[in-house]
């Protein structure tokens, strides 16, 4: 039988851009709001100044994600008439070990290790509903344990999670029976921006 997946919530931006020590010194003494103004484009500065960091958007960073929230997604299944056969959150599916799972995580101070700079800026931004993981697919019911009832085979997804620098759990990869759900973008304004600057010493 055919079935509708969807995983889906809140979309998480991620960008830890290396700093020089002179930008470093700079924009720690500045004004919190002078440092959004510059990394959303909206200020006047010289790109030929040695603290010029440039539009978010434009940034070289040596790790920059955009992905799903892991606390806020869902999966909703859907069978070919549109009914829905499994509306659950994902950490309580993975907390119950329905669904199969690898952790891993990134930390600063693991990145700077293969970067010869110890001055970064963190930008973080949440984006309501802008990334899905969607896809119809071919699948069986089998049956459960007890019982004749038959259930959506769900220990054939793996989520792929990855802890942030910043503590954030996301989303990276989602598998069904060993192959990839695309991803599908949307159009997006970033909202809740949080920004820190790190030394590493």
């Amino acid at each position: 039988m055919r079935y509708s997946v969807e995983i889906y919530g809140n979309t998480v931006e991620y960008i830890l851009q290396k700093l020089t020590p002179e930008q470093f010194d700079y924009w720690a003494e500045a004004p919190d709001e002078a440092l959004e103004s510059h990394v959303l484009g909206q200020d006047q500065m010289n790109p030929d100044s040695n603290v010029f960091l440039g539009n978010k958007s434009e940034m070289f960073s040596p790790l920059q994600r955009y992905c799903l929230d892991m606390v806020s997604s869902k999966l909703l299944i859907k069978d070919d008439e549109g009914n829905v056969v499994v509306d659950e959150r994902v950490t309580k599916l993975i907390k119950d070990k329905k669904v199969q799972s690898n952790y891993s995580e990134v930390t600063v101070e693991e990145l700077n290790e293969i970067s010869d700079q110890n001055h970064y800026l963190e930008i973080s931004a949440k984006v309501d509903n802008a990334l899905k993981c969607e896809d119809n697919i071919e699948t069986e019911l089998k049956k459960k344990m007890l019982g004749f009832k038959k259930e959506f085979p769900l220990d054939k997804f793996k989520f792929d999670i990855v802890k942030l620098p910043n503590g954030t759990l996301t989303i990276n990869v989602v598998d069904f029976d060993g192959s990839g759900l695309p991803k599908n973008h949307a159009e997006y304004i970033s909202t809740d921006l949080s920004y820190r600057l790190i030394r590493i010493k």
